[in-house]
């Protein structure tokens, strides 16, 4: 007997049996999520390994073209206005962000002609742009508070300062309160399911293997004498404290992108590779905010897991 339908209830899909032709389909909750089928799940690996080894030659050409660089920053801004002028999905805007977040080192490593902290700038900018094209969302007071708090002290800013100092005291010291006032207002509203976070995880991966590329192709090209200090030169020519403390969260979400994934060994595999790949090229930054930022982050995902299990 065949089934177009096949309702599941916390099955894994690797339980599941696909009639050819047919996918299975999961109910939860009056929402019906469809399971891809073995093949669907290879071509998923294989869009998502590309995804990320293309960084690689991307991260050198941009090295050596700083003009490509700005190029690619000013294409991903547009990217961002497209998807407000489009649909406007939190999901697709929140990945945005996260690409974002992890390009703005390798912008500055590879020299893009672009304003200092134009990452951040771009993502309140864009973000506010979808806050207002999406109308009244449900949020909660304390995002709206923190926004509410900053204002005041731009004012006092520019009361005592002449207004270049100011203009540029306020650009520079209230970007990222800024940048983390409008994104919680947009976003702290939106649910995510593991899919949907695995996704976020792979569009914050994709610069950060660039970054760390041009850390390991400085490493293997460059002699470097390490001593008890943070070397600039491990680090790719650029900040070691930026550089270590961007490969150390990407090697905590490629972990965590290994740990909830259940459709392809491939990708487990691969991402775990990742994930040691990222911690040892922070490490041999010599800075140790990275592994130190990613340590604490770790013990403490590991605690509310181990809460959690024993709450439930």
């Amino acid at each position: 007997m065949r089934l177009n339908r096949i309702t599941l209830a916390m099955s894994a899909p690797s339980a599941v049996r696909w009639a050819p032709g047919h996918q299975p389909v999961l109910r939860r909750g009056g929402a019906q999520f469809q399971i891809p089928g073995p093949h669907e799940q290879g071509r998923m690996a294989m869009w998502t390994l590309g995804f990320l080894l293309l960084h690689l030659p991307l991260a050198f050409l941009m090295k050596q073209f700083p003009l490509l660089a700005g190029v690619h920053a000013l294409a991903t801004v547009v990217w961002g206005l497209w998807i407000c002028v489009g649909s406007n999905r939190s999901q697709q805007l929140l990945r945005w962000v996260a690409y974002m977040v992890g390009a703005e080192v390798l912008w500055r490593m590879c020299r893009a002609p672009v304003p200092w902290e134009f990452a951040k700038h771009a993502i309140w900018f864009v973000s506010l742009v979808s806050l207002l094209r999406s109308g009244p969302i449900s949020t909660s007071l304390l995002p709206v508070l923190y926004l509410g708090l900053l204002i005041p002290a731009a004012f006092i800013t520019f009361a005592i300062l002449p207004f270049n100092e100011a203009r540029q005291d306020v650009s520079f010291y209230l970007s990222a309160p800024m940048c983390l006032a409008v994104c919680a207002v947009r976003f702290s509203s939106l649910q995510l399911n593991t899919a949907e976070m695995q996704r976020v995880a792979v569009a914050l991966l994709g610069p950060i293997i660039g970054i760390a590329f041009l850390a390991l192709f400085r490493l293997a090209t460059t002699d470097v004498d390490f001593g008890s200090g943070s070397n600039v030169a491990a680090s790719g020519g650029f900040g070691p404290n930026q550089v270590s403390s961007m490969l150390g969260l990407g090697a905590l979400f490629a972990i965590f992108f290994c740990l909830a994934e259940r459709r392809s060994n491939l990708l487990a595999c691969s991402f775990a590779v990742l994930a040691l790949w990222l911690l040892a090229q922070a490490a041999l930054t010599f800075s140790r905010s990275g592994l130190y930022l990613f340590g604490a982050a770790f013990g403490a995902g590991a605690a509310y897991l181990v809460q959690r299990k024993g709450s439930a």
